[in-house]
């Protein structure tokens, strides 16, 4: 796998553009009003905000999108598993293709958040790629020269 952390958000929905593939699936975790995974050409997406205010919008802005309300780092193991299986999104290691999770968590929560978020979609979804939207970590790692 291989992680992509962006501090802005217009290179953070470049990046999910460009990386993910035509037989890809595609997960964005923070999915808000929907624009990123709007706007990604796969075929299999799905996001994912903990927002039911933010939900509805994105139902609004794009009525043919797959979207679910969940707290993403409050369900179970099982129930996150379970997401891939119930929404038939591609795992990781598929020949056919492979997933891709964006992740844009951190307007609302704080950095351990955001590695709890990936730490998680690592171990329970084996992706392809995960794409993180994060300036503190994106700092983080430049500080420490990574």
């Amino acid at each position: 796998y291989q992680i992509i952390v962006s501090p802005e958000t217009d290179y953070y929905r470049r990046m999910a553009v460009v990386h993910t593939q035509k037989m890809d699936s595609f997960i964005e975790i923070g999915c808000d009003f929907g624009f990123t995974v709007g706007i990604v050409e796969c075929d299999h997406k799905l996001g994912i905000d903990k927002s039911s205010e933010s939900i509805g919008i994105a139902h609004a802005n794009y009525p043919m999108l797959d979207l679910m309300e969940e707290d993403i780092l409050s369900i179970s193991e099982e129930q996150m598993k379970d997401i891939l299986k119930e929404k038939k999104l591609r795992p990781g290691d598929d020949v056919e293709g492979a997933l891709v999770v964006a992740i844009d968590i951190n307007g609302n929560r704080e950095l351990e958040a955001v590695v709890e978020c990936l730490v998680r979609v690592l171990n329970l979804w084996t992706p392809r790629l995960i794409i993180v939207k994060s300036r503190t970590l994106y700092n983080l790692l430049l500080q420490e020269g990574i």
